[in-house]
């Protein structure tokens, strides 16, 4: 399995937010995305899944060109593609429990490819609720859950149609530590069997523990893209930009850890 991603260019409003965006990966591989607020992070998720019109370029996902896509052949490679959005007050139906969501996202795409659309079994909902760290979690509703839960869920659902590319938007933000490393544990373990993974964060934390290559946008176009182990300060080379993001953390890590003897008695 393979994505590739070509000169896309995305307008909105008369601006090109997207600039000839281009990067492919293999299977396997787990991507990360970062960049300031407002760089075309969420706009080149939801060009890349077919949520954004785009203007120009190509996206093909295992030799299918997914932007020629129309119709029924749309709706039924849909279950290939997958972005689990930022928030899940947007997402999840506040009356509907969560085996409701994913009874309804299994029936919608036959059964995450085996099972037809009359429904699934209760096992294939609670594996996908153990899955995701929801054991017997099936019939809570959304506002019953925590926040950290609530991603857990949205998660559960769009993994329940096994896609081949994933793409995960901010899944950290807002989370207190524990439901951080939470979150990011589960991810870890249900990115295993997804080919194409693509991470879309603006703390590079988490891509250090969920990705193997990084991908910085900046002005709508790609200025870095490289091993995530090899994008440390200091390397030779990096644009500036990627630069002053190295740099921001840093300095963040020295004021969250000031020096011994240094606080106020």
């Amino acid at each position: 399995m393979r994505l590739v991603v070509e000169a896309l260019e995305v307008r909105l409003g008369g601006h090109r937010v997207l600039d000839g965006v281009a990067f492919s990966a293999d299977d396997g591989e787990r991507l990360g995305l970062v960049g300031e607020s407002g760089s075309g992070k969420s706009t080149l998720a939801r060009a890349v899944t077919r949520l954004a019109r785009v203007d120009r370029g190509r996206v093909s996902l295992g030799g299918t060109d997914l932007l020629a896509l129309r119709g029924a052949d749309l709706r039924r490679s849909r279950r290939r593609f997958q972005m689990m959005f930022q928030n899940p007050y947007a997402i999840l139906d506040p009356c509907m429990t969560v085996a409701g969501h994913l009874a309804e996202t299994l029936s919608v795409h036959g059964g995450a490819g085996g099972s037809g659309g009359g429904g699934e079994p209760a096992a294939r909902i609670e594996s996908l609720l153990v899955r995701v760290g929801l054991p017997g979690r099936g019939d809570a509703l959304p506002g019953e859950l925590s926040g950290g839960q609530r991603r857990r869920a949205c998660l559960a659902r769009v993994l329940a149609t096994t896609p081949e590319l994933l793409i995960v938007d901010e899944p950290t933000t807002g989370l207190d530590a524990i439901a951080r490393a939470g979150v990011l544990s589960v991810l870890r373990e249900a990115a295993v069997p997804v080919p194409v993974f693509l991470l879309i964060t603006h703390d590079l934390r988490d891509v250090r523990a969920l990705c193997t290559r990084v991908l910085v946008l900046h002005d709508g176009r790609i200025v870095e893209d490289r091993p995530a182990a090899g994008f440390t300060p200091g390397t030779p080379g990096l644009h500036p930009y990627a630069a002053s993001l190295l740099d921001a953390e840093r300095r963040l890590a020295r004021a969250s850890n000031p020096p011994a003897g240094s606080g106020t008695p």
